[in-house]
This record gives structure tokens, sequence and C-alpha cells, in this order.
């Protein structure tokens, strides 16, 4: 599931050069009739798969009046295509210029999102969901400026310890929480560190894109 080629190293780096040079200005993306703003220092959904695997997967749930937690929501396109089922939705970020993209969003297409600045849950004070969606930062290492926090976990994985560390208490008792991974993370150490916190992954949708595998797990208790 996890072995990882020097030619998908390369293509990974080749990526993220054309990356790096596609999202250089702020314009706006569009999407199943949204437009969608996008800074320099967010994440373009366009460019990956995972941001669209993982709504797709969404769509199929119940979402009509759910309250439901983007975390890590960068341009916040899954949230707007939420809000616009009808589910009440809060799209968090640790990136001011990606909450400010969501507002702006929210505001052209006549959706309603509610938008906050945190770090993980650090702004989210005692509330609960019925959803949590995560498209994480894949990558070992320290982010360096503020796209960068949507790639890099830190060097020993720290964004997944404190998220599985707090998922609990902002979870509804029926809640669940999903999150996308793809074939070249180190699916293996994060469930490892998931189980530390008596927790799981368990796959719940799979699917092959160029090649490349994207898994949808659900993060679920393993008491």
């Amino acid at each position: 599931m996890q072995r990882i080629t020097a030619g998908k190293r390369m293509l990974t780096s080749i990526l993220w050069a054309a990356y790096r040079v596609w999202i250089s200005r702020t314009n706006w993306y569009r999407y199943d009739n949204l437009k969608v703003r996008l800074f320099p220092s967010v994440f373009h959904p366009g460019f990956l798969f995972s941001t669209k695997v993982l709504l797709n997967f969404i769509r199929q749930l119940p979402l009509k009046d759910k309250k439901i937690l983007e975390l890590g929501a960068g341009s916040g396109m899954i949230s707007l295509c939420l809000a616009r089922k009808g589910a009440m939705v809060t799209a968090s970020d640790i990136n001011p210029e990606a909450i400010q993209a969501v507002k702006e969003s929210s505001v052209i297409n006549g959706l309603e999102v509610c938008a906050i600045e945190s770090d993980l849950y650090s702004a989210l004070d005692q509330a609960r969901f019925d959803y949590i969606i995560i498209n994480p930062p894949y990558y070992p290492g320290v982010p360096a400026s503020p796209l960068e926090y949507a790639f890099y976990c830190g060097e020993d994985f720290d964004f997944f310890r404190r998220l599985f560390r707090d998922i609990d208490t902002h979870l509804m008792p029926s809640g669940q929480a999903f999150m996308v991974l793809s074939e070249n993370v180190s699916i293996d150490k994060i469930r490892e560190i998931a189980q530390e916190n008596s927790l799981d992954l368990v796959l719940r949708y799979h699917t092959r894109i160029w090649r490349e595998s994207q898994y949808i797990f659900a993060i679920v208790g393993s008491g």
C-alpha cells in the first residue's frame, strides 16, 4: 500500500515545482458551478486528487442539517459543496489567507459557511460535530511557509499526534470522522499513532487515479 518508487519521488518533485508556478497568482477556481477564491498561500483543490476523492465520498452521506467540520479547509471547496447540500458547515484552517478565501467564496456563492482561523482545535472551544472531514498534510517535515502547512505534518508526524489526541472531544456521540490518504503516505505510521490514542483507521473507500491509490479512512475507537 505504501511503497514509494524513485520514479514517483521524481514525479512528485516535478509536480511540486509546477504547482508553485501555477499558484503564484491570486485567482478564482471554478468547480461544480461554484467559484472558489484562491490565494498563492492556499492549497489548490484542483491540482491533486485528494480533495475531489474526499468530496465524492462525503456526498454519499446524509448531509442535510448535519453539523460538519472541515478541518484544514484550505480553499473551502468541500465546505461550500456541503453547505449547498444543506449542511451546517464550519471551515477551519491555520492559514489566515485560507479563511479569507473561504469568506470571499461564501459570499460570492451565496452560501453560509462559518470560517475560523484555528490550529487544529485551538479555536473551536467545546464545539461538537456529526462529521469531521480531514484532508491532512501528509509528509514528514517542518512547514516553512503558510502554503507548506498543507503538505508537511511535522518531523515526527506532529499533526497526526495532535489530531488523534483530541478528536473524540469534538465529535457527537454518534459522530464520524473521515480522512483521505494516498498510497504515497506512511499509512502504517499514521495508523500506529492512531492506535496509541485508542483509535484505528478503517478503510471505507479506495480508488485509483493515474495509477495512484487514494483511500478514505474512518477514524474509529479501537476499544
